[in-house]
């Protein structure tokens, strides 16, 4: 058995299979009442966290307090906070475009200290979480670290000011949206509709975009809010008959992947097409009373750890007590149990050449043509090892279609999933019944911890 064991984190680059994550949505809880209701869903994870212009910060949930600029003398005041992807740190923007950056947010760059056409209003965290955005109320981006700037409106005359800046999902573009509902799409935003040309009871203050990246929402001071694109029609406050007692100043997709929440100046939460909010959601305004200025909702982190081997080879004795599968086992074993603290669990792949011409192989030749249905060595081996899900490798076909059926046949469980998603098995009947079966597929889905891990297989040409 290869020593080709390999842990990886977050992501993985396989030789045969690639990854992606899917977040399984929260189910939504029924709202009510008549200030921060609600009812929280079973088991989610929520949190957000909210500034003052003086800086001061205050949280719910899943926030991690990194510090602020309560003692800090500003220039000018705070006016906007964006999480980091981990949740473990923030950055706050003054209207200056000085950048402050908290636990594990890098600082990468300020317009601090350099004349601006117009004050900054609003920032937001780049979609690789390696940068953000500031924008000014005329419209001018101004885009650090890995946030890339694709347009502005800063050469523009506009009805009304800037007020809200949010990426796209892919971190190709942007919208903004003023204060009288317009929206500007720059990159791969889509331009999904606005409110721009209508008579808004109250100005805009902020947008959220869906987990698609094709919709947003638009909310007033008031709490009405407009739906665009596929954005899902909310029951808002105002519908909802709730008087609110200090305006709404931000919005945010909400952090079960499902609908946005809306901030009011007092910290009061409301969940919009199904959000959650917990019973006990909100915030007390920082110790001098001060209002919030902004709010973001805070990442429920979800760290993978990988475990992948390739090219297996049959190797299952030791070489001079070294190696072997059992030593192999053993080692897939320890690595699923020490697991860091804080990840959320791990899945164990295999991307193929799991058997090559060697005295074991042979072996489970003769006995599988001596007595037909008799597993081989290699599977039964792998088999125990219980892996989430192969790939084909090439020397999987070394010796024949009637072979590799035998191979995969010999697995006891019934649920591995060997992937392929660029071969056809329509000319080999023993291998296309394994195809309608669902054993050979192009990919499969692996749950841990409540996420959905899609695994999709490619064999080498």
């Amino acid at each position: 058995m290869s020593h080709q064991l390999r842990t990886m984190r977050r992501a993985a680059a396989v030789v045969a299979a690639m990854l992606f994550a899917v977040l399984v949505p929260a189910v939504a809880g029924a709202q009510d009442g008549d200030d921060a209701p609600a009812v929280e869903a079973a088991g989610a994870e929520q949190g957000y966290l909210a500034v003052d212009a003086d800086g001061r910060l205050a949280g719910f949930g899943l926030f991690t307090d990194a510090g602020d600029t309560e003692d800090i003398s500003l220039a000018e005041p705070v006016v906007d906070v964006a999480s980091t992807l981990t949740g473990r740190g923030y950055w706050m923007a003054a209207s200056d475009g000085g950048v402050f950056s908290f636990g594990d947010a890098t600082f990468f760059g300020s317009m601090g200290g350099i004349p601006l056409n117009q004050p900054i209003v609003a920032m937001a965290a780049s979609a690789g979480g390696e940068g953000y955005y500031l924008v000014a109320s005329d419209g001018g981006v101004f885009a650090f670290g890995d946030a890339t700037f694709f347009g502005s409106t800063g050469d523009l005359t506009l009805n009304s000011p800037i007020v809200d800046i949010q990426p796209t999902p892919t971190g190709l573009g942007y919208w903004m949206v003023a204060a009288d509902g317009g929206i500007f799409a720059f990159g791969d935003a889509g331009f999904f509709g606005s409110d721009g040309g209508t008579t808004n009871p109250a100005p805009i203050v902020g947008m959220a975009v869906t987990a698609s990246g094709n919709g947003y929402w638009l909310v007033d001071a008031l709490g009405n809010v407009s739906n665009f694109g596929d954005a899902a029609d909310p029951t808002d406050p105002v519908e909802q008959g709730i008087v609110l007692s200090t305006p709404i100043v931000s919005m945010a997709p909400a952090n079960n992947g499902q609908g946005a929440w809306l901030f009011t100046a007092e910290g009061a939460a409301y969940g919009l097409a199904g959000a959650f909010i917990a019973a006990d959601a909100g915030l007390t305004a920082a110790a001098a009373g001060d209002p919030f200025v902004g709010v973001d909702t805070v990442p429920d982190p979800f760290t993978l750890t990988v475990l992948h081997n390739n090219d297996g080879e049959s190797s299952l004795s030791p070489d001079d007590g070294i190696g072997g599968v059992a030593f192999f086992a053993s080692t897939v074993e320890a690595l699923r149990n020490g697991v860091e603290p804080g990840d959320n669990g791990s899945i164990l792949l295999n991307s193929g050449d799991n058997f090559l011409a060697s005295a074991a192989l042979t072996a489970s030749f003769e006995l599988a043509d001596a007595t037909p249905g008799t597993p081989w060595y290699d599977s039964v081996a792998l088999d125990r090892i219980d892996y989430d899900a192969f790939a084909l490798g090439t020397h999987e076909f070394d010796f024949g279609p009637d072979r590799l059926q035998e191979f995969i046949e010999g697995f006891e469980g019934g649920d591995e999933r060997f992937l392929s998603a660029n071969l056809d098995f329509s000319g080999e009947a023993g291998l296309q019944a394994l195809v309608d079966a669902g054993t050979i597929a192009p990919s499969t889905i692996v749950t841990v911890q409540g996420r959905q891990i899609g695994v999709v297989g490619a064999t080498t040409p």
